[in-house]
């Protein structure tokens, strides 16, 4: 007989500064599911954006599937650990990580970012009808 072992959907999410959980409670109880984990680690523990991803990245199980949730400050952070361990992410989702607004640089840099990630097997995707419900949630 084999066991079949059950996949778990973790999403791992990186706040914005003042930020806590509950700012996800809507977001938990919509996708709420046995089959997913919610994680809300510090990103206030180090000494720079570097060391935070690190940290962060070194902690995604290879056999789980691993999803980065960023929002403001938390998704610069989330942009890197996207970079150092994009083989261990199921998935990325970015929320207004950028506040000062956009310049030819800064899109430059995204693209660059996007396409390192593409290359790894993480291309982006639309916001599409399987997602429907969440878009107020979001906008809200």
């Amino acid at each position: 007989m084999n066991a079949r072992v059950a996949t778990v959907d973790r999403f791992v999410i990186l706040n914005g500064t003042l930020c806590g959980p509950e700012l996800w409670t809507g977001f938990e109880r919509r996708l709420h599911s046995a089959s997913l984990s919610f994680e809300y680690p510090q990103i206030t523990d180090g000494r720079s954006v570097l060391e935070i991803a690190r940290s962060i990245g070194a902690s995604f199980p290879a056999a789980e599937r691993n999803w980065l949730l960023g929002y403001s400050l938390g998704g610069i952070v989330a942009l890197e650990v996207a970079r150092l361990f994009a083989s261990r992410l199921a998935g990325l989702i970015l929320v207004c990580t950028n506040a000062d607004g956009q310049t030819e640089e800064k899109d430059r840099a995204l693209r660059e970012r996007l396409d390192y990630l593409a290359a790894r097997g993480l291309e982006p995707v639309e916001v599409d009808e399987r997602f429907a419900s969440l878009r107020g949630l979001v906008e809200r």
